[in-house]
């Protein structure tokens, strides 16, 4: 989206730019972050991209709501419509007006242990199938068949028994 600067960035209006943006993404796969103006004639426009990342059923049945790791991303698809091999299919957890459970908290400590043993979120769709939550286990399903299996409570180290059954997973590649 072109942004217009009337000859001065002075007269940049930073609302402005954010909305543009935010038209142009209505699902939010991109949003601004910051407008910085560096003189005499540069305006930078900081932006965070959303990459899809999983598939999580809507509570309604009619299909899934896409999401990126931190469930920013606002898009929904039909089963038919989905490329299951980019998405990691979310099992055992649905979707209805927000992310703001203790489930989906979880399940982003889950991608956040996985990036702090050095696996991108870009990666981690190549990496495992699914994720199912299934009664005290999280099973994570890979590409190639195998599983790596945590228990799900507590929810505090989640991120801590992630990382070592990722680190056991290696070890035996």
């Amino acid at each position: 989206c072109a942004i217009e600067t009337n000859g001065s960035i002075l007269n940049l209006n930073e609302n402005e730019i954010r909305e543009r943006v935010a038209a142009a993404y209505p699902d939010r796969l991109i949003t601004v972050i910051d407008v910085v103006r560096e003189f005499p004639d540069t305006v930078k426009v900081y932006v965070e991209e959303h990459a899809p990342m999983c598939a999580v059923p809507l509570r309604d049945g009619t299909g899934y709501a896409i999401a990126d790791r931190d469930f920013a991303l606002d898009r929904k698809a039909r089963e038919a419509d989905l490329d299951k091999n980019s998405l990691i299919m979310i099992i055992g957890l649905t979707v209805g007006n927000s992310y703001d459970t203790a489930d989906f908290a979880t399940l982003r400590n889950v991608f956040l242990a996985l990036e702090g043993e050095g696996m991108p979120a870009a990666a981690q769709p190549r990496f495992l199938a699914s994720i199912a939550f299934e009664g005290d286990k999280i099973k994570l399903n890979t590409r190639t068949g195998d599983t790596l299996t945590i228990d799900r409570s507590p929810a505090e180290n989640i991120g801590d028994r992630v990382s070592a059954a990722y680190r056991e997973y290696a070890a035996n590649l």
